[in-house]
Formats: C-alpha cells, structure tokens, sequence
C-alpha cells in the first residue's frame, strides 16, 4: 500500500509532469496454486454496491477513457497473437468500486482496504480460474481528453515488467475497468482486472511438458 505525497512533493513534481504512480498484481490461477478460486464469504449484496457506486458517479470522461483503455488493450492482444478480453460488468462493478475506495481514502495499492483483488472479485460475484490486476495513479490531469487518457494509461502498463505481464497474459478472456476522476482535485484513479471464469467452457490446466497454463476444453 502506498500513502500519497503530500502536498509540497506533489508540488515539487511540477504541474506539467504532474505524478502517476504504478502497482501491478500477479496473476493468480487456480490451476499452478492449486487453491480454490471462491472463500467461504458470501457474495456481497450487489444492491449495496450498485449504491456505492451511484454515490460516486464515474464521469463521461471516465467511461469514455475505460471504453477506449479495453479497445487499445485489445489491439495491443491482436498484435501479439492473443485473444481479445470481452468487457464483464461484474468485473466492471468491481473495479468501479475499488477506485472510488482509493479516492475515498487517499491511499494507493492493491489492499488498502484490507483485501485482496482475488477476493474483492469473488465477494463480488465473479467466481474465477484466474484473476490478475493492474492500477494507475496520475496527478496533474486537466484535459478532458479521453483518449490521451487511455493511451497515456497504456504506455505506462507497457513500460512496466509487471503490468506488461497481465497484459500480455494468455489465460484471461474477460476484463473489467474503471477510470475514476476526482472532479475538485483531477486526481485519476485506473482499476483494470483480467479474469477467466469458472464457469467457462474452457479449463485452466497447466501443461506438464512446459509447465504452463493452458486453456483446455471441458468435455
């Protein structure tokens, strides 16, 4: 969990080159752990949620930008010779509400509020072979400029080992994103996770010849 500058270091960066913070969260499988892919939790109530996230309504710029994130995300895929992830609104749902949690709070990370993306997937309903995350911070935004938004979000993932890594992963097949812009502060919060579901009619197993995981059909 990172605490956020304060304001003198936010200043210090400049107000062109602004701040952008990164964390990535590897991939967890249930085929190499071997663990199961829901906890005993209960779902949450996906009311309660809905109300969360009505509270703190993501603007046009927001979902324009997370509209645009999957396209390029997508294209990015195709390049390297990887199925394309279909937007879930359950991932959606539960990505929405993680960034408003770290605008509410302050704070940056993937368990600032005590729990894991993995689980935060499940409470949310999404029961999952796989479930990987990556998270963005930027200070300094004034453009009501989606698309620069989604591509300067990208570029950065790109940059790094790790969220290239969930990118570029082949178990995935569905997404979810939120982009959360703090409308007094201009403070942007990206939550993006890739998951493959349980449910799905494909399997992951991990292939003992290389040791990878692999998608399989369910006979």
């Amino acid at each position: 969990m990172t605490n956020l500058p304060s304001a003198n270091q936010r200043f210090a960066l400049g107000p062109i080159l602004g701040l952008f913070v990164l964390v990535s969260y590897g991939a967890l499988t249930v085929a190499q752990t071997g663990q199961k892919a829901e906890t005993e939790k209960s779902p949450i109530d996906t009311k309660d949620l809905d109300e969360e996230i009505a509270e703190f309504p993501v603007s046009d710029v927001g979902v324009k930008a997370g509209e645009i994130l999957i396209e390029l995300t997508n294209a990015y895929r195709e390049e390297n010779e990887l199925e394309k992830l279909s937007a879930d609104d359950t991932l959606q749902k539960a990505c929405r509400s993680y960034a408003i949690t770290l605008a509410n709070r302050g704070q940056f990370g993937h368990e600032v509020d005590g729990s894991t993306p993995a689980e935060r997937t499940t409470e949310a309903g999404y029961k999952w072979q796989y479930i990987a995350e990556n998270l963005l911070y930027r200070e300094g935004y004034t453009e009501d400029d989606a698309r620069e938004l989604a591509e300067f979000t990208l570029k950065q993932w790109q940059e790094s080992p790790g969220h290239n890594k969930n990118l570029l992963a082949s178990q995935p097949s569905e997404c979810g994103v939120a982009v959360f812009i703090d409308s007094e502060s201009k403070v942007t919060y990206v939550t993006m996770l890739y998951g493959f579901p349980k449910d799905a009619k494909r399997k992951l197993v991990v292939d003992p010849e290389t040791g990878e995981t692999v998608k399989k059909m369910i006979e």
